[in-house]
């Protein structure tokens, strides 16, 4: 059936994903006068963007001794040395505005005197992360409520249930995106001068997760696609205790991250065994341990490890909950009638961030002409591990920096081409999945299941071996071959959510096939990559991984890593 174009709209400035990075790029292209167009896949500012889940970390480096350049010391050397330190600097340097301009906002900050009272997370030097006034309010609930009323003020136009599908290249640079509008089911193309990417990482994919399941990576596909290098991808971070019970609070890691570190709780496997204390000195990263207690079988009932909170005496965590205000959590642990004094949550690792994705510099520049990213869906601005703290400040000062130099960008462009590229066939293959029918054809959500089975097998913490790589990647290329015969059973194209997901499992397939490659490539343990084969790590892979599309084929490579800012092992 021919499909035809419901809408063609242009503007200077285009930004794909609207969560914290995607918002502030817009932002800060349109101060610098730039016409701003942002689209989400969902309603803006209530999307499944992992921005409006955030706790309250947010590093930034505020009074002396402390500094962005320490700030950017403690970054690296946490990251293990693969960082991008250009970038990173440019990051801890531009933290401090992006505070400033959230206070102003209307963010409510807590105050010693004339200075912001902040803590010290695990890995810093200093006190970094200023707490909220109000105890127990999580910072994405705040940027939820601040983040659209600065669009409005500004006159950016905010686009809500686009879906990008792929973007529009003309002469080797981008110049926008086709993208389905998920209410009625029809195409629109929007062009622009420069167009920032910021559609977050692709935790989501997982079965269990502590991130949204909308995070698929369909930014990393359209990117790959377009030609964008990535880098890394093999690092990732998982948070080490996501609840699994009671099932009420399944996949929440904020507040009980709180409880576990202010409580100092205790975490046993099944045979009654502090798995921190008796792993110690293994060498190995917490989540990987905790991993490996649960693959070993030394589980709770539902999977998890225990957390017990039973070595205190109750008016101390009586004290401790009056202190938190009687935050919705604790509500919430009586109505379903759990008491911490006597019994234990389960938790167990989960995914958290993508650490590894779209190679840029310190201006958040892709090596695609017209195309920049930000946020979670890059690489290179933490390494091989994340500092505590780091990701909320480092995606919002790499928002600003990506939509100031995308303003740079529009106006160096000049118009922009009335006409569009030949855009039928990416309609024709999107609407494929809707015109399959038959015996022959492979349902998506089976697909997404099989998917979701590789991920947890061998691409999770545990797993990663040649063999298990192998069996990984042969499964991986065997389910993309068979792309053409996915099927989806609901026919309509309003408000089709499987129709959507198919979508997103073209380009989870292009993510996953660049996991299981990188990850067979490192032959070492490094970060929260552990190869079970190689399991410490090597100076011969003090480098970056990079990835690229050469014609049909991934082409994987090595790069050096630039110690322009500190050397491994230097103060």
């Amino acid at each position: 059936m021919k499909q035809e174009l419901a809408a063609n709209l242009e503007c200077d400035v285009l930004v794909i994903g609207a969560g914290i990075a995607g918002l502030t790029a817009a932002i800060d292209a349109a101060e610098a006068g730039a016409k701003v167009t942002v689209l989400s896949k969902g309603p803006i500012a209530s999307d499944g963007a992992a921005s409006w889940m955030a706790g309250w970390g947010f590093q930034t480096a505020l009074y002396p001794p402390d500094s962005p350049e320490e700030h950017a010391r403690n970054t690296i050397q946490v990251g293990q040395y693969l960082n991008n330190q250009e970038l990173v600097l440019a990051l801890t340097n531009e933290t401090q505005r992006c505070l400033h301009r959230l206070a102003r906002w209307g963010l409510h900050y807590r105050k010693v005197g004339d200075r912001y009272f902040q803590v010290r997370l695990p890995g810093s030097t200093h006190p970094r992360v200023p707490r909220l006034s109000r105890e127990g309010l999580a910072n994405g609930i705040e940027y939820r409520r601040v983040y659209p009323r600065q669009l409005r003020k500004l006159g950016v136009r905010a686009l809500g249930n686009l879906q990008a599908i792929e973007l529009l290249k003309r002469n080797g640079a981008v110049m926008g995106v086709i993208a389905l509008d998920t209410v009625n089911g029809a195409f629109v193309a929007i062009r622009a001068k420069a167009v920032v990417l910021s559609t977050g990482g692709f935790m989501g994919m997982y079965r269990f997760t502590s991130t949204s399941p909308t995070l698929t990576g369909e930014g990393h596909g359209m990117a790959y696609q377009a030609g964008a290098q990535f880098q890394d991808i093999e690092f990732a971070d998982f948070y080490t205790g996501c609840i699994v019970w009671p099932p009420f609070f399944a996949g929440d890691l904020d507040w009980v991250t709180s409880l576990r570190y202010d409580l100092a709780g205790v975490v046993y496997n099944s045979r009654g065994e502090d798995v921190a204390r008796y792993k110690k000195g293994s060498g190995l990263a917490l989540p990987v341990i905790f991993e490996k207690e649960i693959r070993a079988g030394r589980c709770s009932p539902h999977g998890g490890l225990y957390l017990s909170f039973k070595h205190l005496p109750d008016n101390l965590i009586d004290h401790y909950f009056s202190s938190m205000g009687r935050a919705r959590w604790i509500h919430a642990l009586e109505e379903i009638g759990v008491d911490i004094r006597r019994g234990a949550l389960e938790i167990r690792p989960a995914p958290l961030e993508s650490i590894g994705g779209c190679r840029v510099d310190a201006r958040a520049r892709t090596n695609v002409p017209g195309l920049l990213a930000a946020g979670e869906i890059t690489g290179g601005a933490e390494g091989a591990f994340t500092l505590a703290g780091n990701p909320m400040s480092f995606y919002m000062a790499m928002g600003a920096i990506a939509g100031r130099q995308a303003a740079v960008v529009a106006k160096e462009v000049g118009a922009i081409p009335d006409d569009l590229p030949d855009v039928r066939p990416m309609m024709e293959d999107a609407v494929r999945p809707l015109e399959n029918e038959g015996k022959n054809g492979v349902p998506v959500l089976q697909v997404k299941r099989e998917l979701q089975e590789i991920l947890h097998n061998y691409l999770h913490l545990m797993g990663k071996t040649q063999t298990g790589l192998d069996v990984a990647l042969q499964r991986i290329l065997s389910i993309r071959d068979d792309a053409e015969k996915w099927q989806v059973a609901t026919k309509s194209r309003r408000h089709n959510n499987e129709w959507m997901e198919a979508l997103e499992v073209r380009h989870m397939v292009t993510v996953c096939e660049m996991m299981a490659r990188a990850a067979l490539a490192r032959t070492e343990s490094r970060g929260l990559h552990y190869r079970e084969d190689y399991p410490a790590p090597s100076n011969d892979w003090l480098c970056n991984l990079i990835i690229e599309r050469d014609g049909d084929e991934m082409k994987i490579s090595r790069a050096p890593v630039s110690f322009s800012f500190v050397e491994p092992g230097q103060r």
